[in-house]
């Protein structure tokens, strides 16, 4: 179990959410991240998985 709960925030991202959820979960992803260890790898995968649905999130942004 993570600090969110039953899953990871990763878990919880659907492309299709309101712009607003979707900042959120990525806020909140960025936290995590943030104080983990940058030398795991499943910490750098996930930061990758962040950078896409950031860049996802800006182009619902610029469309909206």
């Amino acid at each position: 179990m993570t600090r969110f709960g039953d899953a990871d925030p990763e878990d919880a991202w659907d492309p299709d959410d309101p712009v607003a959820d979707l900042a959120d979960n990525l806020a909140r992803r960025a936290v995590i991240l943030a104080v983990g260890d940058g030398d795991d790898p499943r910490v750098r995968l996930r930061w990758r998985l962040l950078a896409d649905d950031l860049a996802h999130l800006a182009t619902r942004l610029a469309g909206d």
